[in-house]
């Protein structure tokens, strides 16, 4: 049922949030990846528990505003849209053939603590009635 697939969401993102702290800092484009990885899923979670239908993209920032202006986790989850290219663009050459360009290591250390922090809150605010 829907508790079976949030918890599914939820510990998927945790493992997506652990993959990207091993990678860090010595593999940022990956870090990123399963940055937004973990993300998406704290995101879909949420959904899920709103009841809220979504498709299977990957389009963060998208997602986030899938749940209603005011909502508790929105604003929060909303700006990580800027890892939805970590799902495809930095994994791949650019169009010019180079190697795309790796987000900075601080950011994504920042970013790391802000998961973190998030994913446990999120995990609380789903076990709620």
């Amino acid at each position: 049922m829907t508790d079976l697939k949030i918890r599914s969401f939820l510990t998927l993102a945790a493992e997506d949030l652990g993959a990207a702290k091993k990678l860090h800092p010595n593999f940022q484009r990956q870090t990123a990846f399963h940055l937004s990885q973990s993300v998406e899923k704290i995101i879909k979670a949420a959904l899920t528990k709103e009841g809220i239908a979504f498709a299977p993209i990957h389009q963060l920032g998208f997602l986030a505003r899938l749940l209603p202006l005011g909502h508790v986790w929105r604003d929060r989850l909303e700006p990580l849209d800027r890892y939805t290219p970590a799902a495809t663009a930095l994994r791949y050459p650019t169009m010019g053939g180079g190697v795309p360009a790796a987000p900075p290591a601080q950011r994504l250390t920042a970013d790391i603590a802000d998961v973190e922090a998030l994913l446990p809150e999120v995990e609380e605010w789903c076990r709620q009635d």
